[in-house]
């Protein structure tokens, strides 16, 4: 169904979803955060031969916890002064 009638609204709610299912978690100093962007990376990556509008989710989910990893290890390397 999304690749036949996803654009680019379904595409962020959708992307949005699967983030903020996540829920609580324990700070990890990025690390779990970067572990979530390489799955979500290697299923894109997997599914971009035939479902790229699918991959390009997994893709923007693998940037968004990248982004999110780099954040927390910014965090908790500041917090050390």
């Amino acid at each position: 169904m999304i690749e036949k009638y996803g654009d680019d609204k379904m595409i962020s709610c959708y992307q949005a979803a699967v983030f903020n299912r996540r829920g609580v978690f324990s700070p990890s100093a990025g690390k779990e955060e970067l572990r979530i962007a390489e799955r979500f990376r290697a299923n894109a990556q997997y599914l971009e031969p035939l479902y790229p509008l699918t991959a390009k989710i997994f893709y923007g989910l693998y940037e968004t916890y990248r982004r999110e990893s780099d954040r927390e290890r910014m965090e908790a390397e500041n917090s050390w002064d």
